[in-house]
């Protein structure tokens, strides 16, 4: 995903309208960027680069959400339910 093409959920993950680092938006593009390489991975079995890559993201945002839920009780059920939506 570049960044001329966000996704309507990063908006609304947005804190402000230049914001570009924080956490709730960092969960969001991994979890867009995760979507993506895994149909790349579907269609590319054999592609363990972006296997491990997949295994990489999921980690670091595991590790996100982690953080958010210990100082951000609120902010961490905003973006569980704005992840889990499909």
């Amino acid at each position: 995903m570049n960044q001329v093409n966000m996704s309507e959920k990063a908006k609304i993950a947005q804190i402000s309208a230049t914001d570009t680092g924080s956490i709730e938006l960092q969960i969001v593009m991994l979890t867009e960027r995760m979507k993506e390489l895994t149909e790349h991975v579907n269609k590319h079995h054999k592609d363990y680069g972006a296997r491990r890559s997949l295994i990489i993201l999921a980690g670091k945002r595991r590790r996100f959400l982690n953080y958010l839920k210990r100082t951000k009780k609120d902010a961490f059920e905003k973006i569980s339910a704005l992840i889990s939506n499909k």
